[in-house]
């Protein structure tokens, strides 16, 4: 298990501590603890529970997570569990569990692995902060607020992935291929958004009265506010896909748009060999002239004048843009 705490105070001034029951026993309501923990061994969270006292049913959750989304609400405590998103994989998106257990003046996460959001949220976290002064409710909506722009995140690398096919569908030959890209972006899409969609039980339960009488004041605005950011990706969400099947769309009319102008040379070709094969065919008709009897001339005059049909025919054609 990998565990780091960090207290923030009020004052200003942030250190890693090292978790002990005696440290969360001397926190005051100047003060915000955070614990992150990668793991979910079976001694590390009942040790972690022991000190926290957890209720044996968070315990039985962390053990063994439901993989849905939800929130749980206890006497002293309340545990959000979420899916985050992992960014980096291809072709379709990587999940991590995450659990948010926030109680008096605490916070905890505890994930099997890495989560980035989480990463960059500490990343930012230069030197003394004043982050003590926030409830530990407040904390959590913060997390959660990253964790929703990890999605947002994820959709602009996919709209980006979206607009260079469609460049490379306009301009890369109409013989070539891309409905393999495009498969790829559809599972993708359909990924994330299986991904982000059982999140709406637990955002609206936030954002309900019974859940209010448990946060406190500060905190009650900003659980409003993330169930409508929450609306809004996935409706960003239903966008993309929206831009995926607006991509085939492109592809479509570029491959009819390539048929067409193959349909109208063998068009082209086909009325030039029937013109020929009408001069020849009146030629071969059983009648006397005397053109008849000029020999190989005669032959190549006939050949010569279907070469120069044939060639004012493709000069008239390419002017009129026929061809």
């Amino acid at each position: 298990m990998s565990l780091q705490a960090y207290l923030f105070n009020a004052d200003g001034t942030d250190q890693e501590i090292e978790f002990t029951e005696k440290a969360v026993k001397q926190l005051n309501d100047r003060q915000l603890l955070w614990v992150d923990i990668v793991g979910r061994e079976e001694d590390d969270v009942d040790c972690i529970a022991d000190i926290l006292k957890f209720n044996k049913r968070s315990v039985n959750n962390l053990l063994n997570p439901v993989q849905r989304p939800r929130l749980t609400m206890y006497s002293d405590y309340f545990h959000v569990y979420v899916i985050a998103v992992k960014q980096d994989t291809k072709p379709e998106y990587d999940h991590v569990p995450l659990d948010l257990f926030c109680g008096k003046n605490y916070v905890v996460t505890v994930h099997p692995k890495e989560v980035e959001f989480l990463e960059d949220f500490r990343s930012q976290l230069k030197g003394d902060t004043e982050l003590g002064k926030l409830t530990a409710e407040s904390l959590v909506a913060t997390l959660l607020e990253w964790h929703i722009n990890s999605y947002f995140r994820a959709l602009e690398n996919l709209e980006a992935e979206v607009d260079k096919l469609d460049e490379e569908i306009l301009s890369s030959s109409p013989e070539r291929s891309f409905i393999p890209e495009l498969v790829k972006l559809r599972s993708r899409v359909s990924r994330l958004r299986r991904l982000l969609s059982p999140h709406r039980d637990v955002f609206y339960a936030l954002s309900r009265p019974d859940f209010t009488l448990l946060a406190d004041n500060e905190s009650a605005p900003h659980f409003r506010t993330l169930n409508d950011r929450f609306e809004r990706a996935v409706d960003s969400i239903e966008t993309a896909r929206d831009l995926v099947i607006s991509s085939f769309d492109l592809l479509t009319t570029r491959t009819a748009e390539y048929t067409n102008d193959v349909m109208k040379v063998l068009t082209f070709a086909t009325v030039m060999l029937g013109a020929t094969g009408v001069i020849a065919s009146i030629l071969g008709m059983n009648f006397e002239l005397a053109f008849f009897k000029s020999g190989a001339a005669g032959f190549w005059t006939v050949i010569v004048s279907m070469a120069f049909l044939i060639s004012g025919s493709v000069i008239v054609a390419k002017r009129k843009g026929w061809l």
